[in-house]
């Protein structure tokens, strides 16, 4: 029974293994790093920590690949907000996250402005409805791109190195 369990734990590792080698998945983490500035559910974090735990020295190429698409996920939801109407993009965003997550992130960027949606970019907090936000009380989008910019630097840029030096502290020699 073990036998079988370990052989079968094996098959699936290998077969993971494979998925995220290929530069497909690379592509993939791009598509989702974007899509979760609109939906904020993906798993950004574990994604890139997969990737990373299997190639270290690349940690900081797909940082910089995350927080490039989600700054373009950033654009276009700006964009997209900046040409609909602001009580159905309310009304949508509400829907999407709960009304309870809605007002904790309204308070906290109506407060902090564009430095506030570089926190929520920061934190584990859903990020669109801080972009929204930001998009409705007209803060410029330079402000907005460059606090998204640096929040998920650090956020994703943390996990990265995180993910790519760990190995060395529980003794195998994957680290860069």
């Amino acid at each position: 029974m073990k036998r079988r369990l370990a052989k079968q734990l094996d098959w699936w590792r290998g077969r993971l293994t494979t998925r995220l080698a290929r530069p497909s998945y690379v592509a993939f983490l791009a598509v989702v790093a974007l899509l979760n500035v609109f939906l904020a559910f993906f798993p950004v974090e574990l994604f890139i920590a997969l990737r990373v735990l299997l190639r270290p020295r690349e940690w900081w190429r797909i940082t910089l690949l995350t927080v490039g698409a989600s700054l373009a996920g950033v654009f276009l939801l700006t964009e997209l907000v900046s040409a609909r109407s602001s009580g159905g993009v309310v009304a949508w965003a509400t829907a999407q996250i709960g009304a309870a997550h809605w007002e904790t992130i309204r308070h906290f960027v109506e407060q902090r402005g564009a430095i506030g949606a570089g926190l929520v970019a920061m934190s584990f907090l859903p990020l669109p409805p801080a972009i929204l936000l930001c998009a409705l009380s007209k803060v410029p989008g330079w402000q907005l791109t460059l606090a998204v910019m640096v929040g998920h630097l650090v956020k994703y840029g943390g996990f990265a190195a995180l993910a790519a030096y760990s190995p060395r502290w529980f003794g195998t020699d994957k680290a860069p």
